[in-house]
């Protein structure tokens, strides 16, 4: 706060004060709080002659309407004594007072760089002038001042008089004490900068991952292909069986070619000269062309939305005499992580006679099974005859359909 003064203001107290801790904050009633300021802070003090009780109370606010006064008991070294009624108060200028107004003063100067402004110790300010160097400026010091006074006027030390440049390099005429250098861009005739698309085209030169690119041989002569297109193949399907456009597919780490084209369209003698080892292995394995059986016996096809749907078949089983039987055990498809990633799109029985019969899929194993398919990697088909008829009783044989899609 800043510290205030009034000349010639004093009040008595209204009440008895005790004694108390220096620095303790108290309010005090007051006979009046007529010509005290209103904001900042003072400081008053209560004499007690031929003791050592007189106190000085800094005054940090004044509440006008309840005449009284709140502030700090103690100040400077005095005791903060027990006051009788009616003892009077008055404002005095002490050397707390003194400092403060020293220090409210010096906040109220600004000085802007290089110009500072500080207070030691003893709360005297000090202005300074900070040295210049690069980055601010300053004052300039006698060894500066030296330099600068050694220089003759109108001095130049190596000055460049003329440019010349060659194609691509051009240089203007100097107009205002400037002077143009430029480079012309290249072209198909000409040399000159390269534009950044330039640049990207060429940094991107042999990266298989970017089109109109440059095949990059090894010391051999050979070539590592990402796709090669094929306009004579048909649509095939890859090692997810998701169809593909006409295109062999070539892996990024050889040169050896997957079997992405459907022998159904190829004949055998550029299938055999284009599949080796293990893709030869698949090629071999792929029915009618269109899709490959998985290890769990599923057949998978991509659909449309992204997602995969599987297929599997039972045909010509033999029926058991059992009202209630648990046909199959089946173990989810290959990649799947459980059956809680999966839709049963349908479980289909097809037996003559065998109208009124139920069928189910419960997750797990026999003994282990739940209703969750959370977590559970086979399933059981169940059969139920509603009637309580033997299965074996309407038909010998059953052929049994499942399908499924994956969420």
């Amino acid at each position: 706060m800043t510290e205030k003064f009034v000349n010639r203001v004093s009040t008595t107290l209204s009440g008895s004060m005790s004694a108390s801790t220096q620095g303790a904050s108290e309010t005090w009633a007051v006979a009046s709080v007529t010509g005290l300021p209103t904001t900042g802070e003072f400081r008053m003090v209560v004499v007690e002659p031929g003791t050592a009780d007189t106190e000085i109370f800094k005054i940090t606010s004044v509440n006008v309407g309840a005449n009284e006064v709140t502030g700090l008991r103690g100040q400077e070294g005095t005791p903060a004594a027990a006051h009788a009624s009616g003892k009077m108060i008055s404002m005095i200028v002490t050397a707390g007072g003194l400092g403060q107004l020293a220090t409210d003063t010096l906040a109220r100067i600004a000085a802007t760089s290089p110009l500072s402004v500080s207070l030691d110790g003893d709360g005297d300010p000090t202005l300074a002038i900070q040295a210049a160097n690069g980055s601010q400026d300053g004052y300039l010091s006698s060894a500066f001042w030296t330099k600068l006074n050694g220089i003759a006027t109108g001095a130049q030390v190596n000055v460049l008089e003329s440019v010349s440049g060659t194609a691509p390099i051009s240089v203007a005429a100097v107009a205002s004490k400037n002077q143009v250098i430029s480079i012309a861009a290249s072209s198909g005739s000409a040399a000159g900068t390269q534009s950044a698309a330039h640049y990207s085209d060429h940094a991107n030169a042999t990266d298989l991952a970017n089109a109109n690119t440059l095949v990059k041989r090894d010391a051999n002569g050979d070539a590592t292909i990402r796709y090669l297109s094929a306009t004579f193949l048909k649509p095939s399907f890859d090692d997810n069986f998701a169809a593909q456009p006409q295109r062999l597919w070539g892996k990024q780490s050889g040169n050896d070619f997957l079997h992405t084209y459907n022998p159904a369209n190829v004949t055998v003698g550029l299938a055999t000269a284009l599949a080796t080892g293990a893709d030869r292995t698949k090629l071999d394995s792929i029915d009618t062309g269109v899709h490959i059986v998985d290890a769990n016996g599923w057949v998978k096809t991509a659909m449309p939305n992204g997602k995969n749907m599987f297929f599997q078949e039972w045909v010509a089983q033999s029926s058991p005499a059992s009202s209630e039987a648990v046909l199959k055990t089946i173990t989810k498809p290959v990649g799947i992580t459980d059956f809680g990633d999966l839709y049963v799109v349908a479980v289909t029985l097809v037996i003559p006679g065998g109208q009124g019969t139920i069928m189910s899929l419960r997750y797990g194993t026999t003994g282990s099974t739940s209703g969750s398919p959370v977590g559970k990697t086979q399933a059981e088909v169940v059969f139920r005859d509603i009637d309580g008829t033997n299965m074996s009783t309407r038909h010998s044989v059953y052929s049994l359909f499942v399908t499924l899609m994956e969420r």
